[in-house]
């Protein structure tokens, strides 16, 4: 069963699942985002467990909170990790999880559910072609361009810098023919993306250059986004079968539709969840 409220504040949300106690005494697992409730609906025991979708990450770090300091028993959270990996941010409590790396996108799009999408969506032989030119998978030329977007949003997040990349137009700054990335291009529409930024492009590039220096898992980096945006534009112009007209988001609908239960069971966060069922009993989240 999906749960989506949409009141004004987290104590809303928090009090919504406090009044629901007297008549469901179940596992309440809070998500951020619809698209991640899609996911999770589709792995967890419906009967045992409502997955609760809170709108932003901070709205459910929040409403979270809460119910923790009223010794709420039975809440569970599960966040992307966005960049708190690599800044090394501790988890708050034993009743939170992360995802393995970046965010849901990345997950799937490192399982073998892309291969999957890879044979239902693309022509082979045109996908052939181009790894071949570019003597690299399809993956691995996804996960380098994205990199370099994910460096400057970690620079972003890490300096408060008020770049917005929201409504970035991808196909201004990537080569069509082969899906690398004009960074030079992709820094300067981005700036003129975010009208409240104060930051210069030699500034931005520097920053996130710093940051490329350091040892870092590419799954960690790259935003789940910038890698389906990059698929799309694949699909579009290079390899897709007839999709001139697929979106970001039936792209990412697809993936998670591609995501089986026996990929997730690999990951930290399945076993994370499996033990916490284990330690909170008789709590459940599974079948």
């Amino acid at each position: 069963m999906i749960i989506v409220v949409k009141p004004k504040s987290p104590y809303s949300y928090a009090n919504a699942i406090s009044m629901s106690r007297s008549l469901y005494n179940g596992t309440y697992l809070i998500v951020e985002g619809n698209s991640d409730v899609k996911l999770f609906k589709k792995f967890t025991n419906n009967n045992k467990c409502r997955v609760k979708a809170i709108p932003t990450k901070s709205f459910a770090t929040q409403v979270f909170k809460i119910l923790e300091n009223r010794k709420e028993a039975g809440i569970v959270l599960v966040l992307d990790a966005d960049f708190d990996h690599l800044n090394k941010v501790k988890k708050f409590s034993v009743n939170m999880f992360y995802t393995d790396n970046h965010d849901i996108e990345t997950m799937i799009v490192s399982s073998f559910a892309f291969e999957n999408f890879l044979r239902e969506f693309t022509d082979e032989l045109e996908l052939k072609k181009l790894e071949q030119k570019m003597s690299k998978k399809l993956r691995e030329i996804l996960i380098e361009n994205s990199l370099l977007i994910g460096y400057v949003r970690w620079a972003s997040i890490n300096n408060n810098w008020k770049l917005k990349f929201q409504d970035l137009i991808y196909k201004n700054f990537i080569k069509l023919k082969n899906l690398t990335i004009d960074y030079n291009k992709f820094v300067s529409e981005l700036i003129k993306n975010s009208p409240g930024n104060k930051e210069s492009d030699v500034k931005i590039k520097n920053e996130a250059h710093n940051l490329q220096t350091k040892v870092n898992d590419p799954w960690n980096v790259c935003c789940g986004h910038d890698i389906t945006e990059l698929l799309l534009i694949g699909l579009k112009y290079i390899f897709g079968y007839n999709l001139a007209k697929i979106t970001r988001k039936k792209i990412e609908s697809i993936l998670r539709l591609s995501y089986e239960f026996r990929f997730f069971q690999l990951t930290q966060l399945y076993h994370g969840l499996k033990n916490w069922e284990k330690d909170n009993s008789p709590y459940q989240i599974f079948n």
